[in-house]
């Protein structure tokens, strides 16, 4: 996380550009204590709290939920989200296009839906080109709108694109600030020439 918004906040053009259209959001650790324990991923109560984005009962998920709204309610609009956690490997999950197609959806709904989803596909296939020695590594989950994680909040509660990042523990460091460089010139290149709303 801190490469890919080392690289958004630098001085390039693209960056620039990036930031007279766009505001960028950071929270960059929301468990502080449960870290601070050992925990991995659990917080100082024990809780998991990237499976706490539905009911919201820890504080941590409670206060990111709240600065989110409030942002969104003085006129912001979400446009993307990044959650970047580690694990054992290098991995994108995307939230597949099928489990963001609700039923209830009407044609706009859906063309949006599509659009975001492609937008997803787009970035990480040019990351892939962009980094032909890398394999990014993309599982698209089929979680259900249930989901109690972050992305799948995010998508659901405002209809854009959301993408968990994960970055293995043993990954090169200097590996990992190339693709989090190349990541993030190829999403402020992507949303840059896409009209939003």
């Amino acid at each position: 996380m801190k490469s890919f918004v080392e690289n958004i906040t630098g001085n390039s053009e693209l960056s620039s550009n990036f930031r007279k259209r766009f505001n960028v959001v950071v929270v960059p650790l929301v468990n502080p204590d449960g870290v601070d324990n050992g925990h991995w991923r659990h917080n100082i109560n024990g809780v998991d709290l990237n499976r706490d984005w539905v009911n919201f009962n820890q504080t941590e998920t409670k206060v990111v939920k709240d600065e989110v709204n409030k942002i969104a309610n003085k006129g912001g609009n979400t446009v993307f989200y990044i959650d970047f956690h580690s694990t054992q490997f290098d991995v994108f999950y995307t939230l597949s296009l099928e489990s963001t197609l609700l039923e209830h959806y009407d044609e706009e709904e859906t063309r949006v839906a599509k659009e975001n989803h492609s937008l997803i596909s787009k970035w990480l296939t040019n990351l892939q080109t962009r980094l032909p020695d890398y394999h990014v590594n993309i599982i698209d989950t089929l979680s259900k709108t249930s989901s109690p994680t972050s992305d799948r909040w995010i998508q659901k509660s405002f209809k854009v694109p959301a993408v968990t990042y994960e970055v293995g523990d043993e990954t090169n460091r200097e590996l990992i600030k190339e693709v989090a460089q190349a990541a993030a010139e190829e999403l402020m290149g992507l949303l840059l020439s896409r009209k939003v709303k």
